[in-house]
């Protein structure tokens, strides 16, 4: 058991009440670090995700302490901006969800535990407060949230100089609100910069210029992951997810080791994946389909039809080489491939979803676990999820 201030830990239970003033180097003060300084710890923590954290909490000796003392107390920043003025800021614990509002607290909190800077904006946005928060929490990676339809051209030439001024990538932009026109190419303009790990965006928002965009950054090295949201039950406006899966068939290589989400009410998501496989499956047997609309006895075919469970191996290699463990879901699914060609020529997509039906029902919370080959094989409540992740490999 380690204890710190009046933060205990122990392998089996966990009884947090969080102190701002605890630090790392109180931790480790009277314990013998094998010859390695604190300031590669914080180093190496600096660069974990809060999952990659959680695991190292797991592990033995000092650094295993270390780690489960910084996942406890890792938290974000988060300002909302009204009119380019900050009206609401608080700090929010990552683990416990804790909110810390006073001035005070914010300013005496370890700023080495602040990993994210989250800032909404609806219209123009304070360069200089965004500067200060850079300042103060140098460590932190940035998320803009915007939830308006334009764009300010001002703040796009701040976002292409986020990478000199935090020395680290911009994190993520989410896009709450179909943008207009113009705005869509001021977006492009950030994304041409190569400056931006990931987006997420609203359904609704991914028509036209939009749906460009994400093509041309899913292609782009730096990036990540792409999200598609939407907060409708039922069929989705746009068909942006079907677009981007046949862009991948055409530019498999480009999109080695990108990731797609599909959150929140994703219903309509689902069934334009489910119906691009099925498709793409059948025209492999009948070519001509492919140019066909599509056939009426695909609805009797299934999804179970188009997939194809993973084994353990296959399970561990794409942990290996694509990092798909660090996706977690409260009650897993098995992870299914889907593959056309063979040789040089061959390209998979690796799909995993929450089944997470029984939670919502019990209300109960459990510990989120990456999909693996011994998740849940329920495949025909795809559907029902509220998330959907697709790994795109070779």
């Amino acid at each position: 058991m380690l204890q710190c201030a009046n933060l205990t830990l122990r392998k089996d239970a966990l009884i947090f009440a969080p102190d701002p003033s605890v630090s790392l180097d109180h931790i480790v003060s009277d314990r013998e670090m094998n010859g390695v300084p604190i300031v590669f710890y914080e180093c190496v923590f600096t660069g974990l995700s809060i999952e990659s954290l959680e695991e190292a909490s797991e592990l033995s000796g000092s650094f295993g302490d270390l780690s489960q003392c910084a996942y406890l107390h890792y938290a974000s920043y988060k300002s909302i901006m009204k009119a380019a003025i900050e009206v609401s800021v608080y700090l929010k614990y990552s683990w416990s969800k804790r909110k810390i509002h006073s001035p005070e607290e914010i300013e005496a909190f370890p700023k080495k535990f602040v990993r994210w800077i989250i800032v909404h904006f609806k219209d123009a946005m304070n360069e200089d407060e965004y500067r200060s928060s850079i300042k103060r929490f140098f460590y932190a990676r940035c998320m803009f949230v915007l939830r308006s339809r334009s764009i300010d051209e001002a703040w796009i030439e701040f976002a292409c100089r986020v990478k000199m001024l935090q020395r680290i990538m911009l994190q993520r932009i989410v896009i709450k609100k179909k943008l207009k026109d113009d705005s869509i190419l001021l977006l492009k303009k950030l994304v041409d910069c190569g400056n931006l790990l990931q987006l997420q965006a609203r359904e609704a928002a991914c028509e036209g210029g939009m749906v460009e965009v994400c093509k041309s950054i899913l292609c782009q090295e730096q990036f990540e992951q792409l999200e598609i949201t939407s907060d409708v039950d039922g069929p989705w406006k746009s068909a942006v997810v079907r677009e981007l899966l046949q862009f991948w068939s055409q530019n498999s290589e480009k999109l080695r080791g990108k990731h797609l989400f599909l959150a929140d009410e994703c219903k309509g998501g689902v069934k334009q994946l489910e119906e691009f496989l099925i498709n793409r499956k059948l025209s492999a047997l009948v070519p001509r389909t492919l140019s066909l609309p599509m056939p009426k006895c695909l609805r009797l075919l299934g999804i179970e039809w188009a997939l194809k469970r993973c084994s353990k191996n296959e399970c561990d290699y794409i942990d290996k080489y694509y990092r798909h463990h660090h996706t977690r879901f409260y009650n897993p699914s098995c992870v299914y491939k889907f593959e056309e060609e063979k040789g040089d020529k061959r390209r998979r997509l690796y799909i995993s979803f929450d089944y997470a039906i029984e939670d919502q029902i019990t209300g109960e919370r459990r510990d989120c676990r990456p999909a693996s080959h011994t998740g849940n094989h329920l495949l025909g409540l795809m559907r029902d999820t509220e998330i959907l992740h697709v790994l795109f490999a070779l």
